[in-house]
């Protein structure tokens, strides 16, 4: 799913507590640290430019093995659960934003086809949920009306 779609479930999910924007912000951290650095350096490496930026032979030569190393970890349901669970051990429920985080991954599950699926048992199992696209416009244009209509709910 798109990181504002995240952000925005996010926020929703968290409304009428303390931490809002930072579930809304938990809820794009894996995409943040999984996939962003890569793009980030490759927009300086490219004098700031962004349509060279997504062209992938304008990536660092680091791109593949960053996004290797880190997707896994961003995107698995085991250790996001680890940590949203141990920060709130440790920090009690003033800490339950982390749990955006296993949000994201739960969306990720069911909103990629199975090569841009997460393995969400990581580092246990591969597997992969074959579903659709979110870049889906018929997917999108519900997500957004979704995200209006509770939104609606909620903040109202």
């Amino acid at each position: 799913m798109d990181d504002v779609s995240h952000a925005a479930w996010g926020f929703l999910a968290w409304h009428g507590t303390p931490y809002p924007a930072l579930a809304a912000f938990m809820s794009v951290f894996p995409d943040i640290l999984g996939v962003l650095p890569p793009y980030i350096a490759a927009f300086f490496h490219n004098k700031g430019s962004w349509s060279a930026t997504w062209n992938k032979q304008n990536m660092p030569s680091w791109h593949h093995p960053y996004k290797t190393v880190m997707y896994p970890w961003t995107h698995s349901i085991l250790v996001s659960f680890g940590v949203a669970g141990a920060g709130t051990l440790l920090f009690g429920w003033s800490a339950s934003w982390l749990f955006a985080w296993p949000l994201h991954v739960l969306i990720d599950i069911f909103t990629h086809p199975r090569r841009k699926a997460p393995a969400f048992l990581w580092p246990l199992h591969s597997v992969r949920v074959h579903s659709f696209s979110w870049w889906n416009r018929t997917f999108m244009i519900a997500n957004y009306a979704a995200i209006i209509v509770v939104g609606a709910f909620v903040l109202v």
